[in-house]
C-alpha cells in the first residue's frame, strides 16, 4: 500500500512500529505537512488536543484511551482494506477511519466499501470512486449500477468503488433514540406543511427531532460533514494504492467531489461532477444570506423542478397530437388538479386521500428520468378527470397506458383516483428503483406513530429523517412490524443520516419561522415544488450535531487537473444554475452543457456526453474548452 509522503512522516512522528505514543514536537503539535494531508488546518484548540495526546502524558487516561487513541494515528498512518467476495461479481471490505481527524483519542469508526474489479486486469489504471448522492445515498450499493451506465471502457480500465458514507452505512449509524413511552408530536401526515396549522405541526415535530439528537446523540452525529467523508475517501484512496483519485459524483456526489477537490487539490487525477449543487449555496450562500434564506431555498432545487415540468409540457405542446397526445390539454389539466387539491384531500375511495403535496411528490419522482417524462403526460391527464372531471364520469375501465389520440387528450372512460394515483405511484417507483441519485420524496417525514389523518399514499422526505420504532427498527421495511408485547411501550428512533450532513455542512437561519417567510416566497416562485424542497431543512434551525471540521469554502483552489462538471438544462433537482457557478468557482475545470437534456444529471442520456466524460476518464483528455453535447433523442419521439 502506498502511503503519501505527508501521511508518512505524521506516521514516523506520531506512533512508533509497536503502536506506542511518542512526542510529535517539542510543543507536542502535529507537522503542519501531515495536518494537510488530512485536509485540516492547525488551529488552537487541536494543537493543544494534539499536544495531549503526543507528550505522553497519561493523566487521566487509561490504557483502553491510548489504545483509541493509537488505532485512530494507525488508522490515519497507514489505511488497509482486505476484500471478501459478496455477490453480483462485487467485493465487500470494511475501512477503519479516525472518528474524528483532529481528536485522535476519540478512536475510530469503521466504514464498508464494495467495489467491481476491472474487466482487464492487465490494463487496469487505478480506482474510480463513485457517489450516488443523497446525502445519504448507499454508495456501496450503487457501484453496480455505475459499472453499467460509465460504460465498457470505463468497466476494463477502473476498478469501480463506492465508500459507503459514515452515519449512512458501517459501524456508526445516525439514529437518535428516544425513550419508551416518550410523547409524540401530534401533526397530520404530509409530505411538506401546506397552511398554518400544518406549519406549527411541522415545527413541533422539528423540535422533538433535536431535542431526541441532543438528548441520546450517537457519536457520529457531529463527525458526519462532508468533510469527513471526503477524508474517508482520500483515506481509502491511499489504501487501495491509487497516486491520485479518480471520481465520479452526481447529485450531492457533486458537492463531495468539489469538497474533496478543495480539500486535496493536488490529488486529482481525474474528477467528474454531475448534476451539480453549487457549493456555495450548499455551504453557507452568498452575502450573508444564510441568516434569512435556508439552504433549500439557496439551492434553487424548487425552480429547475418546476421549470422542467413547465418546459417538459411546452415540449409536448410544440409537438403537437403526433407527439403527444394530450398536447392540447395537459397544461390546463396540471393546473387544475392543482387548484382541486389547494382546496383541500380528495377521497381516494378506500379510506384514503389524496394531498395536494402527494401528487408533487409524485411528479418530481418522475422528473428525474428524461425516458419516463413522456409517460407522465397521460397520466396527468387521466388523474385530471379523476379528481376534477372536465366530463360526467363513466363506469371505469381498464386503462391502456395513455390517453387517447382523439387530440382532446381524455381518456374515454374516467378512471377512478384510486387507479390513477396507483398508475402514477408505479411510475414514480419505477424511476426511483432505476436511478442512482435519491429523489428527495419518497418517505414521509412524519413519525410513525403520530396522530394524522388518513393517507398520502406518497409523501416527502425522502433520505431526510424518518421516525420508526425502536421494535421495528431493525427488520425489514417490507415485513409487517411484530406487534409490541403489552406492558412495553415505544421509543421513537429518528433517522438522522440526511440531516447530519446538510445540517452539519450548511449555515441556515437560526429562527424557525424563517422558513414559514420562505415558504411565502417559494410557492410562489414554483407552485408546489417550492415547499416540496424547502421543508426538508427546517430542523436544521439549532440542529446539536454541528460539525467544527465542516468545510465551507473556498471552492477556488487550482486543482492539479482540471475538474470536469456536467449540467443539465432541465434538471429537477440540481437547475443548470449549480453547474455554472461551480464553473465560475474554479478555474481549473471544464462546462459540458446537456443543451435541452431532461431528468437528473446526464449518464446514459447523450453519447456526446458518454464519449467525453470517457475521454476525460481514462486518458485524461479535457476539453480545450467549455462545450455543449445534445440528448440521443428528444424528449417526445413519433407514435405514427
Amino acid at each position: 500500500m502506498s502511503l503519501t509522503r505527508p501521511a508518512a512522516a505524521a506516521a514516523a512522528v506520531l506512533i512508533t512500529a509497536g503502536g506506542g505514543l511518542v512526542a510529535a514536537s517539542p510543543s507536542g503539535a502535529a507537522p503542519a505537512a501531515s495536518r494537510s494531508a488530512l485536509g485540516l488546518t492547525t488551529t488552537a484548540a487541536t494543537t493543544s488536543a494534539t499536544t495531549s495526546v503526543t507528550t505522553g502524558s497519561t493523566v487521566g487516561r487509561s490504557p483502553k484511551d491510548d489504545a483509541k487513541t493509537a488505532s485512530a494515528l494507525r488508522a490515519m498512518a497507514s489505511p488497509k482494506v482486505t476484500w471478501t467476495r459478496c455477490g453480483s461479481g462485487l467485493q465487500c471490505a470494511t475501512l477503519e477511519v479516525p472518528l474524528d481527524y483532529n481528536d485522535p483519542t476519540l478512536g475510530t469508526t469503521t466504514l464498508s466499501i464494495s467495489r467491481r474489479p476491472a474487466d482487464n486486469p492487465s490494463q487496469r489504471i487505478g480506482s474510480l470512486f463513485t457517489n450516488p448522492g443523497g446525502p445519504g445515498g448507499p454508495a456501496t450499493q450503487t457501484v453496480g449500477y455505475f459499472a453499467k451506465d460509465l460504460g465498457a471502457q470505463v468497466r476494463k480500465r477502473f476498478d469501480i468503488v463506492g465508500v459507503g458514507p459514515r452515519g449512512i452505512e458501517g459501524q456508526d449509524l445516525a439514529m437518535c433514540f428516544g425513550k419508551p413511552g416518550e410523547q409524540m408530536p401530534q401533526l397530520d401526515e404530509h409530505a411538506f406543511p401546506l397552511w398554518d396549522k400544518e406549519f406549527a405541526q411541522h415545527l413541533a415535530y422539528d423540535r422533538a427531532y433535536r431535542k431526541t439528537c441532543a438528548t441520546a446523540m450517537p457519536r457520529i452525529l457531529k463527525h458526519m460533514s462532508t468533510a469527513d467523508t471526503a477524508r474517508d475517501m482520500d483515506l481509502a484512496r491511499r489504501a487501495l494504492g491509487d497516486k491520485q483519485i479518480s471520481y465520479y459524483g452526481i447529485s450531492y456526489g457533486s458537492y463531495l467531489g468539489a469538497t474533496y477537490a478543495a480539500l486535496y487539490p493536488n490529488n486529482i487525477r481525474a474528477l467528474v461532477v454531475d448534476g451539480v449543487l453549487d457549493p456555495v449555496a450548499w455551504a453557507t450562500g452568498r452575502g450573508g444570506e444564510h441568516r434569512t434564506k435556508p439552504v433549500t431555498e439557496r439551492l434553487k432545487s424548487h425552480l429547475g423542478a418546476h421549470e422542467a415540468l413547465m418546459s417538459a409540457l411546452a415540449e409536448c405542446e410544440r409537438g403537437g397530437t403526433s407527439l403527444c397526445a394530450e398536447a392540447k390539454t395537459v397544461r390546463k389539466d396540471w393546473q387544475a388538479i392543482l387548484a382541486t387539491l389547494s382546496k383541500g384531500p380528495v377521497d381516494m375511495g378506500d379510506g384514503n386521500y389524496l394531498r395536494y403535496d402527494d401528487v408533487i411528490g409524485l411528479a418530481l419522482q418522475v422528473l428525474y428520468s428524461a425516458d419516463d417524462i413522456p409517460q407522465l403526460m397521460p397520466l396527468i391527464t387521466e388523474l385530471r378527470q379523476a379528481v376534477a372531471p372536465t366530463t360526467p364520469k363513466k363506469p371505469a375501465r381498464k386503462a391502456s397506458g395513455s390517453a387517447t389520440a382523439d387530440g382532446n387528450g381524455t381518456a374515454g372512460a374516467t378512471a377512478t383516483p384510486k387507479a390513477a394515483v396507483a398508475r402514477l405511484k408505479a411510475l414514480a417507483a419505477k424511476v426511483d428503483r432505476e436511478h442512482p441519485a435519491p429523489a428527495p420524496l419518497s418517505d414521509s417525514t412524519a413519525p410513525k406513530n403520530a396522530h394524522r389523518t388518513n393517507g398520502p399514499l406518497m409523501s416527502a422526505g425522502a433520505l431526510r429523517s424518518s421516525v420508526v420504532t425502536s421494535s421495528s427498527s431493525s427488520s425489514s421495511s417490507s415485513a409487517p412490524a411484530a406487534e409490541e408485547p403489552p406492558g412495553e411501550p415505544e421509543a421513537p428512533v429518528y433517522s438522522a443520516g440526511f440531516h447530519g450532513v446538510l445540517c452539519s455542512d450548511s449555515l441556515n437561519p437560526q429562527d424557525p419561522k424563517a422558513w414559514i417567510a420562505a415558504d411565502r416566497r417559494v410557492k410562489w416562485q414554483a407552485p408546489g415544488f417550492g415547499p416540496a424542497w424547502l421543508w426538508s431543512s427546517s430542523v436544521c434551525a439549532g440542529w446539536p450535531g454541528m460539525n467544527p471540521d465542516a468545510y465551507r469554502g473556498p471552492f477556488t483552489k487550482a486543482t492539479s487537473t482540471p475538474v470536469l462538471i456536467i449540467g443539465n438544462h432541465h434538471d429537477p433537482a440540481t437547475p443548470y444554475s449549480g453547474a455554472v457557478a461551480y464553473r465560475k468557482e474554479l478555474k481549473t475545470s471544464r462546462l459540458i452543457t446537456l443543451t435541452n437534456g431532461y431528468g437528473h444529471g446526464a449518464l446514459g442520456v447523450s453519447t456526446c456526453v458518454d464519449k467525453l466524460r470517457t475521454q476525460y476518464l481514462v486518458n485524461r483528455l479535457v476539453p480545450a474548452s467549455d462545450t455543449s453535447c445534445k440528448p440521443d433523442h428528444p424528449l417526445f419521439t413519433r407514435l405514427d
